[in-house]
């Protein structure tokens, strides 16, 4: 259970979270929902791969409430399920009726008996007045098992399986550093997990599994999706491809990624800044607003090309960190040994030479003058 206040004595204070009724755009049924407050807590810093973290929070809010445990919002009519800021206009953009996913949802629930049986079993026993890791766990795969269902009908929802995905794996995150959290969920995960194994066998079930879902569908909603409509969008979801590949440790992969966004953002803006100096053949000129909104995106072309570089140079520096540690070790293993012989055993080693020339530098020979 999360407690959202200390005392009764802070009921005149805001709280964590605000209650509030809302229509489900699937089936119409009111039901009550908890909006955060992101006036009583903030984050501090976030992760590689953009997880919040180190949250603050007002002295009246209890240090045990967790803001990403209120992520998704859901109807216990129907059982939708959906992030907060998308469950009200799912499908905002998008040229498909709501009428039309919802049939889908619903005949899936009718017709397909694993379907059917999966939502019964993420629902059962869901409170959201008592939100714990358990309970925002199993609304999160809740939300990745009805997009998945229809996926083909609205390829919008690549992006929101991506996103959906990293939530989750940002969720697993946290739970595995509360000790106490863990000791009484993970034993409840356990038997969710054994129970719907046949159901759903590719369920996300760790940090993992559910980051490299992440990447998936975040790939596919850069080729596929009609969401990426501007170069901002496409630079942006290749920069977040390649923090989740860090992540999961696949930092060729994340370099590749970095590159084709740095790439893109350059060339983009590069044609702005043409565009700028030029009035055209035919001496028409850029109205003001026209000419602040193409600096405002060279700006941000410019910022997010800059921050790809600074992560290139972090992979480069956690690899030489890697390489100097491995180099440690050899050289631990063949101490005494011929300096030009240790040399030989790094490089057959595939040790980087910037980190063999730092440990095994080479002697400065003297020449005729002191000096």
């Amino acid at each position: 259970m999360i407690p959202r206040s200390k005392s009764d004595k802070n009921e005149n204070k805001p709280p964590p979270i605000i209650r509030c009724r809302v229509r489900c755009p699937m089936c119409q049924e009111a039901s009550y929902q908890y909006r955060m407050n992101n006036r009583v807590f903030w984050n501090r810093d976030i992760d590689i791969d953009l997880q919040p973290q180190n949250y603050a929070k007002l002295d009246h809010v209890d240090p045990d409430f967790h803001p990403p445990l209120y992520y998704m919002w859901y109807c216990p009519e129907c059982h939708f399920t959906a992030g907060y800021r998308h469950f009200i206009h799912p499908l905002k953009d998008v040229y498909v009726k709501t009428e039309a996913v919802s049939t889908r949802i619903r005949e899936a629930y009718a017709a397909k008996e694993n379907f059917h049986k999966l939502v019964n079993i993420l629902s059962r026993g869901l409170d959201i007045e008592h939100m714990d890791f358990f309970q925002g766990i199993k609304l999160h795969l809740l939300a990745v098992l009805e997009l998945e269902l229809i996926e083909d009908m609205v390829k919008q929802y690549f992006l929101n399986l991506g996103r959906y995905c990293l939530h989750l794996a940002w969720l697993y995150r946290d739970l595995s550093n509360k000790p106490e959290a863990l000791a009484t969920t993970q034993p409840r995960l356990e038997e969710l997990y054994e129970e719907v194994k046949d159901l759903w066998p590719d369920m996300p079930r760790t940090e993992y599994e559910a980051l490299y879902k992440a990447v998936k569908y975040y790939d596919q909603t850069f080729e596929r999706s009609p969401q990426v409509k501007t170069v901002i969008d496409e630079v942006s979801i290749l920069q977040v491809i390649a923090r989740i590949c860090i992540k999961l440790n696949k930092r060729d992969e994340a370099r590749k990624m970095l590159t084709s966004s740095i790439e893109r953002a350059l060339e983009a803006r590069d044609k702005i800044e043409v565009k700028l100096r030029d009035t055209g053949e035919e001496g028409k000129k850029l109205t003001a607003d026209q000419t602040a909104d193409m600096v405002t995106l060279s700006r941000r072309l410019r910022t997010i090309a800059d921050e790809n570089k600074q992560l290139i140079q972090l992979l480069a520096e956690e690899r030489l960190k890697e390489h100097t540690i491995h180099a440690k070790k050899l050289l631990k293993a063949n101490k005494g040994r011929d300096l030009t012989v240790l040399k030989r055993i790094l490089i057959k080693n595939h040790i980087d030479r910037r980190v063999i020339a730092k440990l095994l530098p080479e002697d400065k020979k003297k020449g005729v003058f002191p000096w």
